[in-house]
């Protein structure tokens, strides 16, 4: 399937309007982080940003809908590393969450290590599109949901999160986004991405999952096993009413600035 990120925010649209209009409940799952780092990168994002909200509303204005996520990345080369270019300021951050999936034997790359495959401009184009799709949601009056970060509701006021049990809270109507991440679901599986078209792999995730309502689905490549293997991982997160494992050594703080991945 081709795809956009014109043609995804299109159809977060509409599934925020008819999760309004039918009094539905829904959650998507994002693979790529929400944030930046915030806590190693000295409490600020890139372009001296305090916070997340300025932030977002920063690399929206830049790459939103007509910009790139390289023209972001062009503007803050200094941060970055491309390809043989190392940025004079690059470091290698990392956010709290990535440093509790590494520990929990699921490592993540940093969003400012652009070399070979990176979350980097994943993040920069998402955090654009959430950005515009926060704006049309309060322009509209629908009601949405983006954790750990904020829950905004028909009437246009925002309020925090329950950041542990955020579904608990989550009112009818609303459409939810949280942040994936398939390698945490893989090694909680002990199965492997290459094996993503073998039936004993997804009878195995589904076991694993508690998850065993349905026959297992093969999906066709491996970007579609990352995508069902996350969804395994977050339909028991959901059914847990559970959020976050390592968050009580984590400041509250950084999991509202920098996000969180759901489940870890």
């Amino acid at each position: 399937m081709n795809w956009s990120r014109l043609l995804v925010y299109s159809q977060l649209e509409c599934l925020a309007s008819s999760a309004a209009a039918n009094r539905e409940r829904v959650v998507v799952g994002f693979d790529f982080p929400l944030s930046f780092p915030w806590v190693n990168a000295g409490y600020h994002f890139p372009g001296g940003h305090p916070n997340r909200s300025t932030f977002w509303q920063h690399v929206h204005q830049v790459v939103w809908p007509n910009g790139t996520a390289q023209d972001f990345v062009d503007r803050y080369s200094n941060l970055f590393a491309q390809n043989r270019n190392k940025g004079a300021n690059y470091t290698n951050h990392l956010r709290c969450t990535e440093d509790a999936a590494r520990q929990n034997k699921a490592p993540a790359k940093g969003v400012f290590n652009l070399r070979g495959v990176s979350p980097g401009k994943g993040a920069i184009s998402g955090i654009a599109m959430l950005q515009e799709l926060l704006e049309h949601c309060t322009q509209r009056h629908l009601p949405l949901m983006i954790w750990p970060f904020f829950q905004l509701l028909a009437d246009g006021s925002v309020n925090g999160i329950d950041t542990a049990q955020p579904l608990r809270h989550m009112p009818d109507g609303c459409l939810a986004i949280v942040e994936t991440y398939p390698k945490v679901s893989w090694v909680r599986s002990r199965q492997q991405r290459a094996s993503y078209n073998r039936p004993a792999t997804w009878a195995a995730v589904q076991g694993c999952f508690n998850n065993t309502s349905n026959p297992p689905l093969l999906p066709r490549d491996e970007d579609q096993a990352d995508a069902l293997v996350a969804w395994y991982g977050l339909a028991e997160a959901i059914n847990l009413a559970g959020a976050l494992a390592a968050g009580p050594s984590i400041q509250p703080v950084a999991i509202q600035q920098e996000g969180w991945i759901y489940g870890v």
